[in-house]
């Protein structure tokens, strides 16, 4: 494995590590409902933000780390999981307007995706 390789896994597993504690803020705090201006009646809203949010970071969490120390298959859940997050928001950028986090979400997806892609073909010419 080269040293680039190596730098980009590393990079990864710490943009992994960052999605899992986004997914227990998300899942196990009311911390970042005000944060990004998310407001909701009953336990039925809290429990459908909470579920869906952190349920996704776990998920990213977990095919990303799985890519980077198994590689091979695990290519594929983590790239659709990445663009999957990273599509609807740059929807969303053009219907709903621009907000400094969105563009920075934006930026980190993009990258992730890059970064994958990257690995993915270091990993088929070796």
């Amino acid at each position: 494995m080269s040293r680039l390789e190596t730098i980009l896994r590393v990079m990864i597993v710490l943009i992994a590590i960052t999605l899992l504690g986004n997914g227990f803020l998300w899942g196990f705090t009311l911390n970042n409902l005000e944060t990004y201006s998310i407001t909701t009646e009953g336990a039925l809203g809290l429990n459908m933000i909470k579920s869906n949010i952190s349920s996704g970071q776990f998920s990213a969490f977990i095919f990303l780390v799985m890519y980077t120390w198994r590689r091979g298959f695990w290519f594929y859940p983590a790239i659709i999981l990445v663009v999957s997050y990273l599509i609807p928001r740059i929807v969303s950028l053009f219907v709903d307007g621009s907000h400094p986090t969105i563009l920075i979400g934006i930026a980190l997806e993009a990258f992730v995706a890059i970064v994958l892609v990257a690995l993915w073909r270091m990993e088929s010419a070796e």
